[in-house]
């Protein structure tokens, strides 16, 4: 008895580690980035979705008609969208990348049926806010 107790303290201890909250500092900006924009597509709001890019700046009818057209692709993961999910596969940060400061991630995307679906994304840390330069959902 005295073990299962053990084993029950231990797991409540390490239960953070495995919540959002154990998300490296550094990453979680980034997280809120593209759970936005997960929501902007759940919400079918091309527009909200668009100036999370990076290309919005230089061309926003574009990058709308472009997240649009990517909203209607995915539009069954998009309606079944819960969050990011907290297993992330990895993610590297570059201080010289395009246009600045980069970061490439992989991930989980939970969904309220689960879709099994992943993403890999790219974004660039630019006039003090992440922005998103590339997303795919598989």
């Amino acid at each position: 008895m005295a073990r299962g107790r053990w084993l029950a303290v231990l797991a409540l201890c390490l239960w953070p580690c495995f919540s959002r909250a154990a998300v490296p500092e550094e990453i979680a900006p980034v997280l809120q980035v593209l759970d936005r924009f997960m929501f902007a597509g759940k919400e079918g709001d091309a527009a909200r979705g668009a100036q999370l890019l990076d290309m919005y700046e230089t061309s926003p009818k574009k990058a709308e008609r472009e997240i649009d057209a990517f909203f209607k692709r995915n539009s069954e993961i998009f309606r079944a969208y819960v969050s990011i999910s907290n297993d992330l596969y990895g993610y590297e940060f570059t201080e010289r990348g395009f246009r600045g400061r980069n970061v490439e991630l992989e991930g989980g995307v939970d969904t309220e049926v689960d879709l099994g679906t992943e993403f890999s994304a790219r974004l660039v840390f630019r006039d003090q806010r992440w922005r998103i330069i590339s997303l795919e959902i598989d």
